[in-house]
């Protein structure tokens, strides 16, 4: 999660610390990146249409979902080959119909992290967990979210997430708009 120079990368994340008081972590979640379109089509980061016919079915049913960042995983488990799969299914247009999406974040507007993470949980309390027809099964999740006040707590989130199967954790400050593609320490 802190990266290679991890002095320098735990200089900034430290002043972040005391400048917000605190920080918000999440699972780092190895799965198809995509994004709602307006037209509720999936998308990834580079605006290419995803083909997997299940979610995009589910998305036309759903069109609260515009806007909305997530990460897909095939299944409804999260385990250590979630993205192998993942990969091998979500890319694939007659991929699984069984999906879980972790709702992350929200896009659409200028709103700052605390304002679109209340967004995320919204929705997802709102849909419930589960969305099921013939086409789909698709289980909703808010991610996980914790706050965290020192570098010792993001240490001890990131040892259990990793030992949990994520990829690691993310950080992100609660009083920043949305960064479109690959957000930084520096954010």
């Amino acid at each position: 999660m802190l990266g290679d120079n991890k002095s320098w990368n735990e200089r900034i994340i430290q002043q972040h610390l005391d400048t917000d008081g605190f920080l918000y972590m999440q699972p780092k979640i190895d799965g198809l990146r995509t994004l709602v379109s307006p037209e509720c089509k999936p998308t990834s980061r580079s605006g290419k249409e995803h083909k997997h016919i299940a979610l995009r079915k589910f998305l036309m049913d759903t069109p609260s979902m515009r806007g909305f960042d997530m990460e897909l995983s095939t299944g409804h488990e999260y385990s250590e080959d979630s993205f192998r799969k993942s990969m091998s299914q979500a890319r694939a247009a007659e991929g699984d119909k069984e999906i879980t999406l972790f709702i992350y974040d929200f896009y659409g507007g200028r709103h700052f992290y605390d304002e679109r993470l209340s967004m995320v949980r919204e929705l997802v309390e709102r849909l419930g967990e589960f969305r099921e027809t013939e086409n789909y099964h698709v289980r909703l999740v808010a991610t996980p979210t914790w706050e965290v006040k020192s570098l010792d707590e993001i240490y001890q989130h990131e040892k259990r997430l990793l030992g949990e199967n994520w990829e690691g954790g993310m950080l992100r400050r609660r009083n920043r708009f949305y960064k479109h593609g690959r957000s930084t320490t520096l954010g």
